[in-house]
């Protein structure tokens, strides 16, 4: 209904309903009203979501180069994904990525493998757990930052899968 190609829904307002139905039964029913906001609208918020769009893919082409894969790898969806995988478990263990999409186990998943790949930038633990959180930012300061060298280190997961 609401979402169309020219159209990004945002969540806007939290609205807590009660009412005398909802009490009887004991609930408290949540609502969350969208607003649709157009880009074609707000020329601003365009050029702000291509900036940051255009910053994430130059970022993610670097720490593919930083870490000797070619950087066009990084725009392409899914196998992106793989390559990600690649970068941090090896050659090995890349068909890993498959995890990503199942629910639950795919999140967990993803973190985890962002903390590994951080900590084979030479991440502190805190700073690797802050790049699994906030990948967009911990790629930007790879991307820009020449003291972030790739090292070829064992994961948790390669020592496990070895045994």
């Amino acid at each position: 209904m609401y979402l169309r190609s020219s159209n990004f829904i945002l969540p806007t307002v939290f609205v807590i309903t009660v009412n005398k139905k909802s009490i009887k039964k004991g609930l408290i029913v949540m609502q969350v009203i969208f607003k649709a906001h157009r880009f074609s609208d707000n020329p601003i918020a365009l050029i702000i979501c291509l900036i940051v769009f255009l910053l994430n893919c130059y970022a993610a082409w670097k720490v593919f180069e930083k870490a000797d894969e070619e950087g066009w790898k990084a725009i392409i969806p899914i196998y992106n994904a793989y390559i990600y995988q690649k970068i941090t478990f090896g050659d090995r263990y890349a068909w890993t990525f498959i995890l990503f999409f199942i629910p639950y186990l795919g999140l967990v998943f993803a973190l985890y493998s962002l903390y590994e790949m951080y900590k084979k930038f030479f991440f502190t633990d805190f700073g690797a757990i802050l790049g699994a959180f906030f990948p967009y930012i911990a790629n930007l300061y790879i991307a820009f930052n020449d003291d972030c060298h790739f090292s070829e280190r064992n994961t948790f997961l390669n020592d496990f899968l070895d045994k």
